[in-house]
């Protein structure tokens, strides 16, 4: 059966491979949840890294446990597992999803930080090699 790590939860070992969903949360519609229901309809051994917060019903079937005090910031939890993916510590890959905008604010830049990951994830692929792996 699939599984999913939700933000702060460490786990150390991983038997399947994994997927790293990024791409915007805030403005954004709840894309994570539909993603997951779509990847395991396809394939269920895997393991999910959703930076979504909460459980949801839909998923809550799927939520691993481990170690939530590991990381002190949403973002020490974020590098890690993108950093484990990225120099092949982890088997899998980043997965970008840009859906539009659903909530709309003049006061910051939509998917801003999903731009710069993307930006991050193609000088990876430069730099490490052609084992870095991600898709938009």
């Amino acid at each position: 059966m699939g599984k999913v790590i939700l933000p702060k939860t460490y786990v150390e070992y991983f038997v399947n491979p994994v997927i790293f969903l990024a791409g915007p949360i805030l403005g954004a519609p709840n894309w994570q949840d539909e993603a997951i229901k779509i990847i395991f309809s396809i394939n269920t051994d895997l393991t999910i890294v959703s930076p979504r917060r909460g459980i949801r019903e839909e998923i809550a079937d799927y939520i691993t446990k481990g170690n939530e005090s590991y990381f002190k910031r949403q973002r020490e939890w974020e590098r890690h597992y993108l950093d484990e993916i990225y120099h092949n510590r982890i088997k899998g890959l980043v997965m970008f999803w840009m859906p539009g905008e659903e909530e709309h604010s003049c006061k910051k830049v939509y998917g801003a930080t999903t731009r710069l990951e993307i930006g991050q994830a193609m000088t990876n692929y430069k730099h490490l090699g052609r084992n870095v792996r991600f898709c938009i």
